[in-house]
């Protein structure tokens, strides 16, 4: 056990500090596949001791480092960020570019990001201690549950011996998904290795001599990224996309042009943000005449619709009748309505050698034996090796179903009793009205292949805080455009909230807004959006709505300059000095 938790019983709690959510951020916003989340434990510990340095706070993580999907054991050749130069720091922390050779655009290898985590861990110091000091690692968290007022988190470590840690608030910055999703095959003497994207930069599976013919189940950019690597290391490649998901990815260039430095740059401009329909856009006669009129609906529908013809012309996916299949990796319906799962092209090479090398079937798995894998439609694919690009569980098991369903969390509607269900039933039926009215092209998307949801959606106001306890927040478990941003704008404001210094609007206003927020999701993202935590294409209204519950001035630039000028981390960062600076003034500081 670390030295900083020799005491079991904190003021502040924070569980997770190296598992990110299993993507990571693309150059062209909502174009994501593997996104930060553990990030999210380091920034709301350091957050917190900034406001209150002296208090005894400490981080609970599984793995054994910090830096989750970008530790050395997963870090794996070809494995870049889909974040950019500048965009991929904390407003505290500058970050050093990396060399050019170790660039793609903007983007760069993924080990520079781990090498500014564990940096940034090292050096940020409260009390005469580090925060790397404060994480206990190897922490499996088992349990979560609330004692006579306090929280009691249980865990085992690695050696399996069982520790129990105490606290009067908890912020659960673990990522929505941190745990490998592993399909339930069919087996008889399936001999050939199974092995996630978690596990798979560790693995150097690609190395051993007896691997010729290797499977990738998963249609996102993990897959991609995996089968990349294993086309290039020689190896005869099949790609399987499932016929009962979502559909293929789409994977986007990350050179399109754009009147700033790249498309992650112009994505957290609020010029925008404006094109895009979104419920938190005050009303106005811009947002009126693109969401309301014919002419600003079909400039809006132009727009992405540039971006889904400079993707597809370049994947070429039916200008290639000599390659089987090909043309069933076309994604559908297009990149605005973010029904697939998706990341940024990084290789200009990808779908050549796509197109040279892997065969690729759509059909769903029936059956593994004898080092070959049974599709439903009867094909049979040799196999040495099949690498999972399948996504990821709920990492919010260690919650019983009743606290889940107390706090908000996503959980069997069975659990709710039948006024609850009727109450928020009514909410959403309303505010789907109001957002297809406001919206009117949210009112009839696409054809589409849809995920069903099989919970409840979040009920977390501003998708951080439950509406029954003010005791507990959640840190980045929702999806953003910008992941390591949308992380420290959520550490703000929690421990703005933990401080009593949010304006929070009435606890029927609350619920209303949370409403607006699941039915708009539902609308606006399909399948993605379905438990309403999508918030991709909505970001910078997002941050401001947290900002201007702050009462942070600082975070706008002034006339003018707020519509057009990116909002860079270092905003953040002059934004929280100006809270810092409050909380001192009023010697509020040192309180807790």
């Amino acid at each position: 056990m670390a030295p900083s938790l020799s005491k079991p019983s904190f003021d502040v709690l924070v569980i997770g500090a190296g598992t990110l959510f299993p993507t990571l951020l693309s150059p062209i916003p909502a174009l994501t596949n593997t996104t930060p989340s553990g990030l999210a434990g380091l920034i709301s510990a350091q957050r917190y001791l900034d406001a209150h340095p002296t208090s005894n706070v400490a981080l609970l993580e599984k793995e054994a480092s910090v830096g989750g999907v970008f530790s050395k054991r997963r870090l794996y050749p070809g494995f870049y960020t889909q974040w950019t130069i500048g965009m991929s720091e904390f407003g505290d922390a500058p970050m050093k570019p990396p060399p050019e050779e170790d660039r793609i655009g903007d983007c760069y290898k993924a080990k520079y990001t781990m090498e500014y985590l564990e940096n940034y861990a090292e050096t940020k110091m409260h009390a005469g201690r580090s925060l790397k000091e404060r994480i206990a690692f190897g922490m499996d968290v088992k349990s979560v549950e609330k004692v006579g007022g306090e929280w009691h988190v249980t865990c085992t470590d690695a050696d399996e011996e069982t520790a129990l840690f105490k606290a009067e608030r908890i912020m659960v910055a673990a990522g929505e998904y941190s745990k490998p999703n592993i399909p339930a095959f069919r087996q008889s003497n399936f001999d050939a290795p199974i092995i996630h994207h978690a596990d798979f930069g560790c693995s150097d599976i690609l190395s051993a001599p007896n691997i010729t013919h290797v499977t990738v189940l998963g249609a996102g950019k993990s897959s991609a990224d995996m089968l990349y690597v294993a086309v290039k290391a020689g190896k005869k490649v099949t790609w399987i996309i499932r016929v009962s998901g979502a559909g293929p990815g789409f994977f986007a260039p990350i050179d399109l042009p754009t009147p700033y430095q790249n498309g992650l740059e112009a994505a957290q401009t609020r010029i925008m943000g404006a094109l895009q329909p979104n419920m938190l856009h005050k009303n106005g006669w811009w947002v009126w005449f693109l969401h309301q009129t014919w002419i600003g609906i079909a400039i809006v529908t132009w727009i992405f619709g540039l971006i889904d013809k400079e993707a597809k012309k370049r994947a070429n996916y039916r200008g290639r009748p000599h390659v089987k299949n090909f043309e069933k990796l076309e994604y559908d319906p297009g990149i605005f309505w973010q029904n697939n799962t998706g990341g940024a092209q990084h290789h200009a090479d990808f779908w050549d050698l796509v197109a040279a090398h892997v065969a690729i079937h759509r059909a769903d798995v029936h059956s593994l034996s004898h080092n070959t894998i049974h599709l439903h439609d009867g094909t049979r694919v040799p196999c040495d090796l099949l690498l999972l690009g399948t996504g990821w569980k709920s990492s919010l098991d260690f919650f019983s179903p009743d606290l889940s369903a107390s706090l908000g969390l996503p959980h069997d509607p069975s659990l709710d009793a039948p006024e609850t269900r009727k109450k928020w039933e009514s909410l959403e039926s309303a505010a789907d009205a109001a957002v297809t009215t406001r919206f009117p092209m949210l009112a009839s998307p696409p054809p589409h292949p849809s995920k069903r949801a099989r919970t409840t959606p979040y009920r977390l106001y501003n998708n951080i805080a439950p509406l029954s306890d003010s005791s507990i927040v959640f840190v980045n478990h929702m999806i953003a455009g910008n992941m390591l941003t949308n992380a420290e704008a959520q550490a703000m404001w929690a421990v703005a909230y933990f401080d009593g210094n949010v304006a929070l609007p009435s606890e029927a206003e609350r619920e209303k807004d949370v409403a607006t927020w699941v039915a708009y999701c539902r609308r606006r993202y399909l399948s993605s959006g379905r438990l309403g935590n999508f918030c991709v294409f909505d970001f910078v209204a997002y941050v401001d709505k947290l900002m201007g519950e702050m009462r942070l001035g600082s975070w706008w630039k002034g006339w003018g300059r707020d519509a057009w000028e990116v909002n860079r981390p270092g905003d953040l960062g002059r934004a929280w000095r100006e809270y810092l600076e409050r909380l001192k003034s009023t010697s509020g500081i040192e309180k807790r």
